[in-house]
């Protein structure tokens, strides 16, 4: 009975239960990156099998084409948001802006000076849609990321104010 003090039934209190699932609901950077590439990736398999049953192999690469880069630039851009951490500090930000918006645009002029055939499979249209559905994600889960770093500082300071470390 060292330790833990535990209920008659060898649980614990009901106070640490609940820190603990309130530390499950918020996401941590891996888990982040996990619900952008599922928020993209769900949608871009139903839109990839309904392409490729009308238009066949090309319909599905100009749906994966830009699923895919949009998913990888709100990924490193969920990166770069946590590298500023509790910091508030502008670079991090900046350059995760920068990435989420110049990966998926530098691709679309890339596509379109080399004349692909994907272009008239509507690719522009799908990046603009993936494009608006990883912004979308990754800034909401940007936020709850920096919530959460937030929520973490003030929790040390506040116990600094009371004394602990």
């Amino acid at each position: 009975m060292m330790g833990e003090p535990e209920g008659l039934d060898g649980a614990k209190p009901a106070s640490s239960r609940k820190e603990h699932s309130r530390d499950v609901r918020v996401p941590s950077l891996g888990r982040a990156i996990a619900l952008l590439l599922a928020a993209i990736g769900f949608p871009s398999l139903l839109w990839s099998w309904f392409e490729y049953s009308a238009h066949g192999a090309i319909g599905m690469a100009s749906v994966a084409l830009p699923a895919v880069i949009c998913a990888g630039s709100g990924c490193v851009a969920l990166l770069l948001t946590s590298l500023g951490g509790s910091q508030r500090t502008i670079g991090p930000l900046l350059a995760s802006l920068l990435v989420r918006t110049f990966l998926p645009m530098a691709a679309c002029v890339a596509i379109l000076s080399a004349k692909s055939p994907l272009v008239a499979h509507g690719l522009l249209w799908k990046f603009l849609a993936f494009y608006l559905l990883s912004l979308t994600a990754e800034t909401i889960l940007a936020v709850v990321l920096l919530k959460k770093t937030d929520r973490g500082r003030s929790r040390v300071v506040t116990n600094a104010h009371h004394g602990y470390r």
